[in-house]
């Protein structure tokens, strides 16, 4: 289930996709210190560099992909040139700095926006002693003011920035009596919830319950398996968040 182990001991990395929007797989390859070589497909210059800096992009057929994969196993210093770029480039992907660049152009456009946050216990960098640090509490999540959505969509030209509403397709808006639920999200530990990519209405049909105890006392939402735990799906807008950790025990059943 954890590939990246996997991934961080091969020589190389192939993209072979005919399309692509924005490839996550060959960003955790550079994340991990794998070098890619990719047919062009979007995202791909832009990842690795309009001259090929961080890695290898060819033309988008089975030829050229043939003689760029040739080229970099029968060079070693060129595929060590490449493992040290996509060690090097990698860093750039990192969540520090995604958040950072969001925040960077929200307020350098003047939008009023709040990124919710929450503190974790680390090790510090001696590994000494554990400290408590700040970090995003669900990843990819912004709120902005509704009325200066559109001017964000505008300006990111074409990415999708705003939360999108998995019903709808538009930016994903979230009323004022759901912000209380969220603001106890924010209390839960690392990982414990996650922003999932379907709309709540799949969901429906799975066992419907509320918590009778605890941070999410009163909270009603869907028993659900996911990747072989059991999960608490509830809904924030149309959009579905995964809570883990809840016992069974602290579950009740209603009726749909």
């Amino acid at each position: 289930t954890n590939p990246y182990k996997y991934v961080s001991k091969c020589d190389l990395f192939v993209c072979a996709s005919f399309a692509e929007g924005f490839s996550t797989a060959a960003t955790e390859a550079l994340i991990v210190g794998t070098p890619v070589c990719t047919v062009e497909v979007s995202g791909m210059k832009e990842m690795l560099g309009e001259n090929n800096e961080y890695g290898g992009v060819t033309d988008n057929d089975e030829k050229a992909l043939y003689h760029g994969i040739k080229k970099l196993l029968n060079d070693s210093q060129l595929l060590d040139h490449y493992k040290k770029q996509a060690a090097e480039r990698g860093k750039k992907f990192s969540t520090k700095n995604t958040v950072q660049a969001v925040e960077k152009m929200l307020l350098k456009s003047g939008f009023t926006y709040f990124l919710p946050m929450h503190c974790v216990e680390r090790l510090n960098a001696a590994g000494t002693e554990m400290v408590l640090v700040e970090e995003v509490a669900i990843q990819n999540l912004v709120f902005v003011q509704c009325d200066q959505i559109e001017p964000i969509i505008r300006r990111v030209d074409g990415l999708r920035a705003p939360l999108l509403d998995t019903m709808t397709g538009e930016p994903a808006q979230i009323a004022d009596v759901e912000m209380e639920m969220f603001m106890r999200l924010l209390q839960t530990a690392r990982d414990q919830v996650k922003l999932l990519h379907d709309p709540i209405t799949k969901f429906v049909h799975h066992p419907r319950v509320r918590v009778k105890a605890g941070l999410f006392e009163g909270v009603v939402g869907y028993v659900v398996r996911i990747l072989r735990d059991r999960k608490l799906v509830i809904s924030l807008g149309n959009m579905a968040l995964a809570i883990s950790g809840i016992h069974r025990s602290l579950l009740e059943p209603i009726e749909s």
